[in-house]
């Protein structure tokens, strides 16, 4: 039996949704927010590469970022923002480091994301020039940190 459309979340001229465990998404791709190893432009829900299943939450914003056996990020890298420690653009999803596995909520912005815990913590990745990963710095981050003073 189908379950039908789980999550739905608006990006950067993209959109992405989790539909039946696996995250799909459709837009311009103009730096691989579609994930599917392109950039071309998709006009309906494209599968995201690897994320045929077992989808628990994503997030559209600059680029994109999916939650499956961990956190996974795709599409435009500025500032380093999908996580994964460099500074290419990812067409595929690539994992995020650093990311704890009990993961169950994610969120990205324009360059950067972040992450709730199971265990209550919250982890951010990405660009920092505003300090907007909570570390106390204003640098940026490659891999998945936890935010520094919440309760």
């Amino acid at each position: 039996m189908s379950a039908g459309v789980e999550e739905v979340s608006a990006g950067l001229l993209h959109t992405c949704a989790i539909r039946d465990g696996a995250a799909l998404c459709w837009g311009r791709n103009v730096a691989g927010q579609v994930g599917d190893g392109t950039m071309t432009r998709r006009l309906l829900p494209t599968v995201v590469a690897g994320m045929e299943s077992g989808v628990v939450a994503l997030s559209a914003g600059g680029a994109s970022c999916a939650l499956r056996s961990g956190g996974w990020c795709w599409g435009p890298n500025i500032f380093r923002g999908p996580g994964e420690g460099s500074d290419a653009t990812s067409l595929l999803p690539a994992p995020v480091i650093g990311l704890p596995p009990d993961a169950l909520d994610i969120r990205v912005g324009r360059d950067f994301a972040c992450a709730r815990t199971a265990s209550g913590a919250a982890y951010c990745w990405g660009d920092n020039a505003q300090g907007q990963l909570g570390d106390g710095s204003t640098a940026s981050r490659g891999s998945a940190a936890p935010i520094l003073g919440l309760p």
